[in-house]
């Protein structure tokens, strides 16, 4: 296993067990790498025979969720390759990044993300991809990749799509404090700032006064 991911099982009341997977390079905005991707595809094959895990918990450590991926860390494998033709860690990882979104889409049991600080490009898709959505005011949503002229990635043209679209397309070039307007993503939003006290998974019966839920748009797939 990677420092970069921090995979756990927290104890429920109930006798379950919680899957916690939490990305932790929080100096680079938890950015994924392949490492990373292949870790949390490894731990869910773990769960996905446990019965005793009734579902998943995504985050980030410190102050963001992801920030996509690991666009350094991309540009040094392309200039280490020096060949005619793809490079194989940039189709390697980003077949495993879609392969990953798409697996957390379909997963037997519920995925609840939390959206805090940062959740661009990749990260947006990794949010997306939950079947819950939890976001605090600071979420900053956005697919800056379409600023330089590539097309917003996982599965972005399944999720962006519908009624709201020219303010969606707007945020893939910026980020946005503006998702409260669209009806994209529905969310549960949170008003205290990361509280991960109050809606986490490690939750103990903290109660705390600034906390409440504002249920918006709340996800039905």
């Amino acid at each position: 296993m990677t420092e970069s991911v921090g995979c756990w099982l927290q104890p429920t009341v109930a006798g379950g067990q919680i899957g916690v997977i939490r990305l932790q390079r929080s100096a680079r905005r938890n950015s994924q790498t392949q490492a990373m991707v292949t870790v949390i595809h490894q731990q869910l094959d773990l769960w996905q025979s446990d019965p005793r895990v009734m579902m998943l918990w995504l985050e980030g450590d410190g102050d963001h969720f992801c920030a996509g991926g690991d666009v350094l860390d991309l540009a040094n494998a392309v200039a280490r390759w020096q060949r005619p033709g793809w490079c194989p860690a940039i189709v390697d990882f980003f077949a495993g990044e879609y392969r990953l979104m798409h697996r957390l889409r379909h997963w037997s049991r519920p995925v609840v993300a939390w959206g805090d600080g940062a959740v661009m490009g990749g990260g947006w898709g990794l949010f997306a991809s939950a079947s819950r959505r939890l976001v605090t005011e600071r979420a900053l949503l956005a697919m800056p990749e379409a600023r330089i002229g590539l097309f917003p990635d996982v599965m972005a043209s399944c999720f962006m799509t519908g009624p709201s679209r020219l303010c969606q397309r707007r945020a893939c070039c910026r980020c946005s404090r503006r998702w409260r307007r669209w009806r994209w993503p529905p969310v549960a939003l949170i008003t205290c700032d990361s509280c991960r006290r109050c809606a986490g998974p490690s939750s103990c019966g903290h109660s705390c006064s600034s906390g409440r839920w504002r249920h918006h748009h709340y996800l039905r797939r």
